[in-house]
C-alpha cells in the first residue's frame, strides 16, 4: 500500500485533481484545501491527503449517510 501511495502523490497535480474529494469525503485533498485550526490559521494546511473508507456498493441502503460511499480511485492506466 505504501508503494501505491508514493506513486499517487508523485503524480502531477492535474492527475490528482481528477479524483478530487467528493461530498462523501472520498478522494484527493490538495495542499491548503483544509483548515483544521481556523482560529489560528490564515491559509490551509500544508498537507495533501487521499481519503478512503470501507468500500460500500453503489446501491448501499446507507448511501445517503455521510462517509458511506464507494471509494474514488485514480485511473490505473
Amino acid at each position: 500500500m505504501m508503494l501505491l501511495s508514493k506513486k499517487f502523490f508523485a503524480l502531477p497535480l492535474e492527475e490528482k485533481m481528477k479524483v478530487l474529494r467528493n461530498k462523501k469525503n472520498r478522494g484527493y485533498s490538495p495542499v491548503l484545501d483544509q483548515i483544521l485550526d481556523p482560529q489560528n490559521q490564515v491559509h490551509g494546511d500544508y498537507k495533501e491527503c487521499f481519503f478512503i473508507g470501507i468500500d460500500g456498493p453503489k446501491d448501499d441502503p446507507n448511501g445517503d449517510k455521510p462517509f458511506y460511499s464507494p471509494n474514488t480511485w485514480p485511473d490505473p492506466g
